[in-house]
């Protein structure tokens, strides 16, 4: 049994390394220090593989295999027998090589999750301009010191529909009120003006409030002005 369990361990190992010789693969492929230091706006898995479409098929082996050896790693550690010098091994090498594939993927570029990059400047529409980010892309702020990280979406509205758009603006506000406790009231006023006030009213009008804390929400700041929409 022991001699069982033992093997079990290395076979471990060996996904363990065959997994990381994936991430290291896709961490090569997609780095991301050169295509932050490249500048331009905020490219996905597509874009960067314009160009080198041979990647793609490599890329959707590795998602694959990864897949599959995640199943066995996990068959493996079921197998093993009950609390033990040998069970207590095979944990701490699974924390070990979880701990290593998370330093390893720190280094990789976002390229299948840099939609997180649009809710921010969705967020900041509200929050900093007092906008409704579905009526106004983020391309109307070209000023914004984020506003690279649109991407090739910098002229597209949200299409996330208003219900979610106002609890997403709920959450915002409560964030808001820490620093500026006048923003509750303000922020219910936006969010009724934004979705229930005819729309020939919308944008025509600020919300004064948030203005107050936009120098709090730029970072880096910038000289220019960030309370008004580029022309």
């Amino acid at each position: 049994m022991e001699s069982a369990t033992s093997k079990g361990i290395v076979r471990l190992t060996y996904i363990g390394l065959a997994m990381s010789a994936i991430y290291l693969v896709y961490v090569i492929a997609f780095p991301l220090i050169s295509n932050t230091q490249a500048g331009g706006p905020a490219a996905d898995l597509e874009i960067l593989m314009r160009g080198h479409r041979w990647l793609a098929p490599i890329y959707t082996l590795g998602i694959l295999l990864l897949y599959y050896l995640f199943w066995k790693a996990l068959q493996l550690a079921r197998s093993m027998p009950g609390p033990g010098s040998t069970r207590d091994k095979g944990r701490t090498l699974v924390l070990a090589f979880g701990l290593f594939f998370g330093f390893t993927l720190v280094w990789l570029y976002p390229i299948t999750a840099n939609d997180l990059f649009r809710y921010v400047l969705r967020g900041r529409i509200w929050a900093v301009y007092g906008d409704s980010p579905m009526l106004s892309p983020p391309n109307d702020f070209l000023d914004d010191p984020y506003i690279a990280f649109a991407g090739e979406f910098g002229d597209w509205t949200s299409g996330y529909g208003p219900v979610w758009e106002m609890l997403v603006q709920v959450r915002s506000a409560w964030a808001l009120r820490i620093w500026s406790p006048e923003l509750s009231a303000s922020s219910c006023s936006f969010c009724w003006r934004t979705y229930c006030a005819p729309s020939s009213s919308v944008g025509s009008q600020r919300l004064a409030a948030p203005g107050q804390v936009r120098n709090r929400l730029r970072w880096p700041p910038s000289s220019s002005s960030p309370g008004t929409r580029s022309s």
